[in-house]
Parts: C-alpha cells; structure tokens; sequence
C-alpha cells in the first residue's frame, strides 16, 4: 500500500524460499511483480505457483486476469 514495490519483492522472495508449500507468497509475489510492470516474472511465480497448487483459486484468477491483459 506504501508504494514499495520493490522491497515487498525482496521480502516476498524470501517468503516463497522459507514457506515454498504456502500458495500465499506466490500470490502476493505475482501481484506485486504485475503493479511494478513485470510481466514476465508475475506469469512464472504464478506457474511455479500452479504447479504446486494447481487449484488455487487465487492463483487461478491471476492467472485468469493477466490472461485478459496482457
């Protein structure tokens, strides 16, 4: 909500390495990797993210959503 994208990457990155069996981290990470225009890296941690939790429906509507916006 800061604006602080880029440090809440940092420690969102470190929360997918300590918790990798969490899906919330690769949501969040995704989320923050699209508003500060990383497309590329949004789309993998929401494929890393799939692929350990492919029904996640948080995952999913991301997925969903940079599907409609690419």
């Amino acid at each position: 909500r800061s604006g602080q994208h880029l440090q809440a990457i940092t420690i969102l990155k470190q929360s997918v390495s300590l918790f990798p069996y969490l899906p919330t981290p690769y949501e969040n990470l995704a989320i923050f990797y699209m508003l500060s225009g990383d497309a590329a890296n949004a789309k993998e941690m929401v494929k890393d993210g799939l692929s350990i939790f492919p029904s996640d429906p948080n995952l999913q509507a991301i997925q969903r959503k940079m599907e409609n916006h690419p």
